[in-house]
């Protein structure tokens, strides 16, 4: 399959992304809120993304909340767009990388692995009681590499939330 699938695609739905400036302990690394009709909307995209056998990208329009419950009173941003990047077979299945670029777009770069548990996760959150986070694996072992692998999860986790307005 080529990805014109993945071209046509179009969100359904409202899916919110943010941060928080400055960051606030236990509030580090990325958010997300899509209501029931972007999380499927969402699953059918990483679906087509993975029946493709070339690399896949796509830009992702993101909504501003009309307020926010998570964390009230504490600064935040919207990202402007998310885009998901699938660059198969150029990286590892559990590869995972998010990085926030000029205008504020929020790219999203995962392997096999990892957009497989992001999938997950899209189909978790509708039915989800507690908020949980996803991001760059961390060791299971401590040390110095132990703590730069957790630091670097707070800072490119991408928390799930279930209610945001």
């Amino acid at each position: 399959m080529d990805n014109t699938s993945v071209y046509q695609w179009k969100l359904q739905g409202h899916l919110h992304v943010w941060h928080y400036l400055p960051r606030v302990r236990s509030l580090e690394g990325w958010h997300l809120n899509a209501d029931a009709t972007a999380c499927t909307s969402l699953v059918d995209l990483v679906d087509r993304m993975l029946a493709t056998e070339e690399k896949a990208l796509k830009r992702i329009p993101v909504r501003v909340p009309a307020r926010m419950l998570v964390a009230p009173g504490h600064p935040w941003k919207p990202a402007s767009e998310l885009v998901l990047r699938y660059p198969r077979n150029e990286v590892e299945d559990e590869f995972w990388h998010l990085e926030l670029e000029p205008n504020n777009v929020l790219t999203l770069t995962l392997g096999t692995a990892k957009l497989r548990e992001f999938r997950q996760s899209l189909l978790e959150l509708p039915h989800w009681k507690d908020d949980f986070a996803i991001g760059p694996p961390v060791p299971w072992h401590r040390g110095r590499s132990a703590n730069a692998a957790r630091a670097r999860f707070d800072a490119e986790c991408l928390w799930f939330w279930t209610k945001v307005e």
